[in-house]
């Protein structure tokens, strides 16, 4: 006749299994340490492009303002008679032909 000692769960501690559950444990944990660096190495990227971004856009506003309005070249019709120049100008509605 068996004994209900038999087929019950072994209470001893076995290495085995504890350093299975340490080496689980430690995967997990180098995962979540791995996500968590590549949103960081994100999060430094997204905010190093917005910096570019800003100091190109100062550059450009810096540019337009030292630089003024450029200066309006007149040109003659040429002496061959082949019709008139128009001129266009950028206005804040679109270009401008006159």
């Amino acid at each position: 006749m068996m004994t209900s000692e038999s087929t019950a769960p072994s209470s001893a501690f076995d290495p085995r299994d504890w350093l299975a559950s340490l080496r689980a444990g430690l995967a997990v944990m180098l995962k979540v340490a791995m996500g968590g660096l590549v949103v960081i190495a994100a999060g430094i990227l997204a905010v190093a492009l917005a910096m570019v971004g800003m100091i190109l856009a100062a550059v450009a506003v810096t540019y337009r303002i030292v630089s003024g309005a450029p200066e309006k070249t007149v040109q003659e019709p040429s002496a061959d008679g082949d019709g008139m120049i128009l001129e266009a100008r950028r206005t804040a509605h679109g270009w401008t032909v006159e």
